[in-house]
């Protein structure tokens, strides 16, 4: 293992929940310095790591949670999620407590789009005819010619 790079710590917080590009849920977190932590003032224009919930140990975080994370480099362009270690939370809690706000509105939208494409994936005439499938399979084929004549009959008939 001579080849691997040195991990150094970096400060993670979790800022709230999103989509990604490819349409998994994600945690996006700040990358924060122990100066930001101490005082509880984030940079002006923080950088924001998005890692997917599946992808990482990190995915049940709460905004306002501080973890400290092994990484290859300082911009956490790639964490070990294994070595991810709850610090404590972000000492402003006005801030914390709008973040989390902010975040349950996120997490109520994303559930209400999740539902939508489920309502849209959703074939009610698929789903009545289920049986009738069953038992179109369960035939042999000289019979199967006769129920789907017999249906078209009953289907079209006044």
């Amino acid at each position: 293992m001579a080849d691997e790079k040195p991990r150094i710590k970096i400060l993670l917080l979790h800022r709230r929940t999103a989509r990604t590009d490819d349409g998994k849920r994600a945690s996006v977190f700040l990358l924060v310095g122990e100066a930001a932590l101490a005082t509880g003032v984030l940079a002006v224009d923080p950088r924001e790591l998005v890692y997917a919930k599946s992808k990482t140990m990190l995915g049940g975080a709460r905004p306002g949670q501080v973890f400290a994370v092994d990484a290859v480099d300082a911009v956490g362009s790639s964490i070990f999620t294994a070595s991810a270690r709850y610090r404590q939370m972000w000492p402003d809690d006005d801030v914390v407590t709008r973040w989390r706000a902010e975040d349950q509105t996120a997490v109520a939208a994303l559930d209400l789009e999740d539902q939508a494409d489920k309502d849209r994936k959703h074939d009610a005439v698929l789903e009545c005819l289920a049986p009738l499938r069953k038992l179109y399979r369960q035939l042999p084929a000289p019979r199967r010619a006769h129920l789907l004549a017999l249906v078209v009959e009953r289907l079209v008939r006044p």
